[in-house]
């Protein structure tokens, strides 16, 4: 039954969610073309405007994606819409899962897509050597403490855990907003910046654990610092940022079922 509720959540989100990503993905692409004429490249109020444009459309995707999908889980999860949900042969788990799965992909989607138009808007046609490639892969090692793929391995793992924890995040946010009878949008965004804040305090103890708790003004490293050897930090860095995401993600889980299961509040 998940797979099913997996497919019709799938096809309606992707309705908006698919277009969006290819609007991006085609001004990279007509950036690319742009920049491919040297005639172009000197006509600096034209390149100003489209890296403003495609910083906004950026911009537009992530925070279109993000206010759709909560939009949708809000409507069919606690408002008229939830009458339908609710009365499916379905657990509470199964459909919580397919909310917070459909939602995590398109988060994590949007980052491939975005990654992939940086891509296409920087290639230019040369073609990279393999002593760059090892160049940077040795780098990349002496820098990390740990092997190249391992760090890319744990770099995408991050990503993709972040984006769930921040699905999560919002969506227990909108659950703990619909227990109220009134004013339910405000209660929301109330427990997302209680749960914002709570991110971040927990963040700066991940900062303090690994020994940075000194920055100047500009929020530099200060002095005192530089000279040390920072191989290995990102290593555990990316560890604690992953298992902070883990923690924080089962904390938002258990809000989501508790609240749907035990205090459903419909509209």
């Amino acid at each position: 039954m998940l797979a099913k509720l997996l497919k019709h959540e799938f096809r309606e989100t992707a309705k908006l969610l698919v277009p969006l990503n290819i609007s991006l993905i085609a001004v990279a692409f007509i950036g690319n073309v742009m920049l491919a004429f040297d005639a172009l490249n000197n006509l600096t109020t034209l390149k100003s405007f489209f890296i403003a444009f495609y910083s906004l459309t950026i911009f537009a995707l992530f925070i279109l994606t993000s206010v759709y999908l909560t939009v949708r889980f809000y409507k069919t999860m606690y408002a008229s819409q939830g009458y339908l949900t609710h009365t499916l042969p379905v657990s509470t788990a199964s459909i919580l899962n397919t909310k917070i799965i459909a939602a995590s992909f398109w988060l994590v989607f949007a980052v491939i897509a975005t990654m992939f138009s940086l891509y296409i808007l920087g290639y230019t046609g040369i073609n990279i050597g393999a002593s760059s490639l090892a160049r940077l892969k040795t780098e990349i090692e002496a820098v990390s403490g740990m092997s190249f793929w391992l760090f890319w391995l744990l770099l995408a793992a991050m990503v993709v855990l972040m984006c769930v924890s921040n699905v999560l995040m919002v969506y227990a946010s909108v659950s703990v907003g619909q227990l109220f009878r009134t004013h339910r949008i405000p209660a929301a965004i109330g427990a997302y910046v209680v749960f914002y804040m709570v991110q971040q305090v927990l963040s700066v103890l991940v900062l303090m654990v690994l020994g940075i708790s000194q920055f100047n003004a500009l929020g530099q490293i200060t002095a005192e610092m530089t000279n040390v050897s920072f191989s290995g930090f990102y290593k555990w860095l990316i560890g604690l940022v992953i298992l902070q995401a883990v923690v924080l993600s089962i904390i938002y889980y258990l809000i989501c079922f508790y609240i749907t299961r035990k205090k459903l509040n419909l509209e």
